[in-house]
């Protein structure tokens, strides 16, 4: 089945991951005595998997970057590129 919408997508690919690994991993922590991390609350779970499509927001330290077109104009004014 072909799914065209990306949040689809995304949806298909966590209930994927959590079939055939996230569920059997936890039932597997349950079974050695221990608490998963996320207590069965499958929300948390979606939530950190969805973060994996959030670009996060570059560090307050770099400068902000330029485009190939800013660089190349700052190296090569039209002005000289069009005199005759």
């Amino acid at each position: 089945m072909l799914i065209t919408d990306r949040a689809a997508q995304r949806e298909a690919a966590f209930q994927h991951w959590l079939e055939k690994h996230g569920e059997p991993y936890a039932a597997k922590v349950v079974e050695n005595g221990n608490v998963p991390w996320h207590d069965g609350d499958v929300e948390s779970r979606r939530d950190l998997w969805m973060r994996r499509y959030e670009r996060p927001e570059p560090p307050t330290f770099l400068p902000p970057t330029l485009s190939l077109r800013e660089i190349n104009s700052a190296a090569n004014p039209t002005e000289l590129r069009t005199a005759a």
